[in-house]
């Protein structure tokens, strides 16, 4: 297979987890995505945004798939959100606020919140995603 041949990749930078930023899906390449990848970001939304944060990072997602799309999803247990050294006083009240667990993620996203639906293909629990102390 020749280099022209390949399917284009593209990298896009957004605040999907901010309400107050909408990611229209003009931003995206012939009405959406093949792949979303979602890599250590979770906690980070989690922690700034809340549990509404969070569901408008899924919102976004799904709406940005294309039909078939593939959306990969590494949530950080919870107990990593206790590590953050730089807790300002809002993200410390915005965590003891916290209801969606990580470790419920992938059971949100597919409860038929969203039509047509996510569907989990493979789940990981990585160590520590059962601890709920902050």
């Amino acid at each position: 297979t020749e280099l022209h041949d390949m399917p284009c990749v593209q990298f896009r930078l957004g605040k999907w987890g901010d309400t107050a930023v909408p990611l229209p899906i003009e931003d995206s390449p012939d009405g959406g995505f093949t792949a979303i990848l979602c890599f250590s970001v979770t906690k980070w939304i989690h922690l700034n945004h809340g549990d509404i944060g969070l569901m408008h990072l899924f919102r976004q997602v799904h709406g940005c798939l294309k039909p078939g799309g593939i959306f990969v999803l590494e949530p950080q247990p919870l107990k990593s959100y206790r590590k953050v050294y730089c807790f300002s006083a809002q993200m410390k009240r915005i965590a003891c606020e916290i209801q969606l667990l990580p470790e419920k993620f992938a059971n949100f996203i597919t409860s038929g919140v969203f039509h047509p639906g996510f569907k989990l293909l493979s789940r990981h629990s990585p160590e520590g995603a059962n601890d709920r102390s902050h």
